[in-house]
């Protein structure tokens, strides 16, 4: 998985790679953007989210292909069959939050992420960033936005009591997202 899936599909389809979660209540879908665990929206059946427009600004690069997003894709849809949303006429915020890490998490492990020890492959996206051929200034900035993040997440896993790596997967990526926002300058626009 390319890092710029990560990202993009972080940002692009409801925070793809930390997980869209339905749950299907009758008419309804609940859905939760892992990075949001505090929203839910409620949208009709018969919709499906549509993505924002991304203006990729200094990091082309980082642009997913439409492969890259069917794969993904796909491997959420097995993880999806893996763990199925829980059924139920109330659905509780702490059920969606804990169903979104559990497809996380299997999403991770198929794509590679964790070592043999179940610890977050960094070295892997500090490879997945030397592998996008970016303007050599701007590779070193978001080089030097990995170290600075992964620090931060091994920090604060360190820190808080029963954080799951799911979790510290979360704060990395969410610290990536704003370092790659900023230097890339990237904008996001609804459709």
């Amino acid at each position: 998985m390319k890092f710029s899936t990560i990202f993009a599909i972080t940002l692009a389809t409801s925070s793809m790679m930390m997980m869209t979660v339905m749950a299907a209540n009758k008419k309804n879908k609940i859905v939760a953007a892992a990075s949001e665990p505090s929203t839910v929206s409620v949208q009709p059946a018969d919709q499906t989210p549509r993505r924002p427009k991304i203006n990729w600004g200094r990091c082309p690069q980082l642009e997913p292909t439409e492969r890259d997003i069917e794969s993904k894709s796909n491997i959420l849809q097995e993880c999806l069959r893996q763990n199925p949303p829980p059924q139920s006429e109330s659905i509780t915020q702490e059920q969606i939050i804990q169903h979104q890490q559990k497809v996380t998490e299997c999403a991770l492990k198929i794509e590679n992420w964790f070592d043999k020890n179940g610890e977050y492959k960094y070295s892997k996206a500090e490879k997945e960033i030397k592998n996008k051929n970016l303007a050599k200034d701007m590779e070193k900035k978001l080089l030097e936005s990995h170290k600075q993040c992964s620090q931060i997440a091994k920090d604060r896993s360190q820190a808080v009591k029963n954080m799951t790596i799911v979790e510290q997967v979360q704060v990395y990526q969410g610290c990536m997202d704003a370092h790659i926002t900023q230097n890339c300058q990237i904008e996001i626009s609804a459709v």
